[in-house]
C-alpha cells in the first residue's frame, strides 16, 4: 500500500492567466468563479475544455434519462390506473352476481319450503284418511 500526500495551497482569488496549473485545477473543484472566469478556464487549456464539456454532457444526458424515467413512470401510472379500475369494475361485478344468485337461492329455497309444506299439509291429509 502506497500513501501519496499532496500539499495544496490555500485557495486565494486571482486572475485565470496568473495561476499555476494545480490553481486553476483546484478553482475548477471549488467551483466558485463567475461565468466569465469560468469560460476563461475553460478555454485557457484544451484539458479544461473537454472536462467542461465532458461534465455538460453528463448533466444532458442525466436530465435525458430523467425525462424517459419519467415518460415510464408516467406510463407505469396509466397502467396501474388501467388495471385498478378493471378490478374494482370486476369487484362490482362479482358483488352483484353474488347478490342476484342469493336472492335466487332464497326465493328458491322459499319455493321448495312452500312446496315441502304442502306435500306435508297433503300426506297428512291422507294419513288422516286412513285412520
Amino acid at each position: 500500500m502506497e500513501l501519496h500526500f499532496l500539499e495544496i495551497p490555500k485557495y486565494t482569488h486571482k486572475p485565470i492567466s496568473e495561476m499555476t496549473k494545480m490553481e486553476r485545477w483546484l478553482t475548477y473543484f471549488a467551483n466558485q468563479l463567475n461565468k466569465q472566469e469560468r469560460e476563461e478556464l475553460a478555454m485557457s487549456e484544451a484539458t479544461y475544455r473537454d472536462r467542461v464539456l465532458g461534465s455538460l454532457n453528463a448533466i444532458y444526458n442525466n436530465t435525458n434519462q430523467l425525462a424517459a424515467l419519467q415518460q415510464e413512470l408516467a406510463k407505469a401510472t396509466e397502467a396501474a390506473n388501467v388495471w385498478h379500475g378493471r378490478y374494482v369494475e370486476a369487484t362490482q361485478n362479482f358483488d352483484s352476481l353474488l347478490k342476484s344468485y342469493q336472492e335466487l337461492a332464497q326465493d328458491k329455497h322459499a319455493e321448495v319450503e312452500q312446496k315441502y309444506i304442502t306435500f306435508s299439509q297433503e300426506a297428512d291429509k291422507i294419513c288422516n284418511k286412513n285412520r
